[in-house]
């Protein structure tokens, strides 16, 4: 049997790519574990992100609270710049004002013979307050620039009438001014018939007419008894204020009212002690306190 020869096609599969391709999955796996770590680390990474974030709106914050504090601070050492400086102003109005009626006191008038002789100052006051002033006591004088309580005035421990111990307090310690609170003025009738009395004993004796004042709670009860109402509670002297205020000025701003003129103090007899022996000593003059005086007379008309 003869053999007819025939080509068998055969299907070769050559695996001789298969190394290849084993390592194209191998680098596949290793592309896939890059991949996935790569993917880990930008996970990783947002979160430092997040903190980063975090600290700059801190430190903004921070910043920000700063600024302010700095704004708050310099704002009120501002202030406290404008306070000094207002104070120094004032300081420097008094001092002015102080000078000037130094100046006052200082003028001089030239007589005929080219002499001069020192100015009073009384030229600014009425013949009729002049008058009055030159006809009373020293002691007089000191207790009219002087204002009181009714308690400090009498001794007595309660005042709420004008009575015979009133009448003769003024009679030997005429005061330029009486301030009453409100026990003492019990209501309208007796507080009308309180100043009545009082300005009538100092009308026997010839005194200047004093000062009444009542304290602010006192507004209902006044009436018409010719009491001033005042707003605010006077300041309270005492006796080496009046002598220190006596002895450096001489004489007072005639724009002030008449309560601030006087110093009120409670320790009356106190106050007149300290005076008197000032005026003994020389740090206070009798010109001083009788242009004082002038000055509480007249303003009270």
């Amino acid at each position: 049997m003869k053999k007819t020869g025939t080509i068998e096609e055969q299907t070769v599969i050559d695996f001789s790519d298969d190394e290849s391709l084993a390592k194209d999955a191998s680098g596949f796996g290793e592309n896939g574990k890059k991949q996935k770590k790569h993917m880990v680390h930008k996970e990783d990474a947002a979160v430092p992100e997040v903190v980063q974030r975090l600290l700059n709106v801190l430190s903004f914050l921070l910043i920000a609270g700063l600024l302010a504090g700095f704004g708050y601070f310099a704002v009120q050492r501002n202030e406290s710049i404008a306070a000094h400086r207002r104070a120094l102003k004032k300081d420097a109005e008094k001092m002015a004002k102080r000078l000037s009626g130094d100046s006052k006191k200082d003028k001089t008038n030239e007589n005929a013979d080219g002499s001069t002789d020192p100015d009073t100052g009384s030229s600014e006051f009425s013949e009729a307050t002049k008058t009055t002033v030159s006809q009373m006591t020293q002691a007089q004088k000191i207790y009219q620039i002087l204002a009181t309580t009714p308690e400090a005035l009498t001794g007595a421990g309660k005042v709420t009438a004008a009575g015979s111990a009133t009448q003769a307090a003024i009679t030997s310690k005429p005061v330029g001014g009486i301030i009453y609170k409100l026990e003492n003025l019990r209501d309208t009738y007796h507080s009308g018939a309180m100043a009545s009395n009082t300005r009538r004993y100092y009308s026997a004796i010839g005194a200047p007419v004093p000062f009444l004042g009542a304290s602010a709670d006192c507004s209902s009860i006044l009436g018409t008894s010719g009491i001033t109402l005042l707003s605010e509670t006077p300041e309270t002297y005492t006796a080496q204020e009046i002598v220190s205020a006596m002895s450096g000025e001489g004489f007072a701003d005639t724009a002030l009212s008449t309560v601030k003129m006087l110093f009120f103090t409670e320790d009356l007899q106190g106050s007149y002690d300290a005076v008197s022996a000032a005026l003994a000593g020389g740090s206070i003059t009798e010109e001083a306190l009788s242009n004082r005086v002038m000055q509480i007379i007249e303003s009270k008309n």
